[in-house]
């Protein structure tokens, strides 16, 4: 599932985005998760892959996108209107 990271400004101007998300969007349905004990839903996932941003063509800006990626929180928190990567792709597979 490909969305719009928090930090896009394309988020803003198109009036179809309804919700933009972060890193830890769907940790409320994630097992062993902070927000999963908050016991939001009896959904259940499993995160397979997220990822910020795409990889280009430059290769400064791929060094940029692999930290941003090892660190997802820390960047969100400090970095992300300084350098917003635009979209963020989730892989998540349902538990039953």
């Amino acid at each position: 599932m490909l969305v719009p990271h928090f930090s896009s400004s394309d988020f803003f101007t198109d009036p179809a985005h309804k919700h933009a998300f972060s890193s830890r969007s769907f940790d409320y349905f994630v097992a062993g998760t902070e927000l999963y004990r908050l016991n939001y839903s009896r959904a259940r996932f499993l995160k397979r892959r997220v990822q910020l941003g795409f990889p280009s063509r430059n290769p400064l800006k791929n060094v940029v996108l692999r930290f941003i990626n090892r660190y997802p929180e820390w960047y969100e928190k400090r970095l992300a209107f300084i350098l917003p990567v635009g979209s963020i792709l989730f892989e998540l597979e349902v538990v039953k």
